[in-house]
């Protein structure tokens, strides 16, 4: 009887009883070398049809710079904001065995001369095409400016009237309980990156 138990459970087992599990591995590449870097680094089984989301790649790491976000599993996707900005972290829906790597750039290598550096440019174009004088928001800031300036090169920056100025930035935080609401919008849509 035990061995019929035993048996019945087995089947049951292979008969697609448990979700399928799949490996999922994060790891960071130094693109100049092709060399493996520690900056990100895991390695998970996770069941499979589900979405998941990387670890957040240190946008600095020992000298390097993070750039983009690639993945080894069909269908490949575009791991760009609305406005060509590498993502960071990024999502996928896991089907396969898949790889994840965070590309890195040495912070100070200008491959192209131009005075911007290469992570820069790959982690806002994916490409060293533009120069350093390219407008590619028709701000009227180079893209050298952009980058001494900290500033969005695919989003215009703008002043308005009475000499204000903005420009885009960073994530900010705040609490805004017991006060009046208040609602946020991005315009155009993914302008919140």
């Amino acid at each position: 009887m035990k061995a019929c138990l035993t048996a019945i459970f087995l089947l049951t087992l292979a008969g697609g009883a448990l979700a399928e599990v799949v490996n999922l591995v994060q790891t960071s590449t130094n693109d100049a070398d092709g060399s493996t870097i520690g900056a990100v680094h895991s390695d998970q089984w996770l069941e499979t049809a589900q979405t998941y989301t990387t670890d957040a790649a240190p946008m600095e790491w020992s000298g390097y710079r993070f750039t983009h976000w690639t993945y080894s599993s069909e269908p490949a996707a575009n791991c760009r904001d609305a406005w060509g900005r590498s993502l960071n972290p990024v999502s996928l829906v896991l089907y396969e065995n898949t790889t994840v790597t965070a590309h890195y750039l040495p912070a100070t290598l200008d491959s192209d001369g131009d005075g911007v550096p290469d992570w820069y440019e790959i982690e806002y174009y994916g490409t060293l095409a533009n120069g350093a004088v390219s407008d590619t928001d028709g701000d009227g800031l180079t893209l050298l400016q952009e980058y001494t300036a900290g500033t969005h090169p695919l989003y215009a920056n703008a002043t308005q009237e009475g000499g204000i100025a903005y420009a885009d930035s960073n994530l900010v935080t705040y609490n805004i309980a017991g006060y009046p609401t208040y609602t946020l919008r991005s315009v155009p849509a993914g302008n919140g990156q």
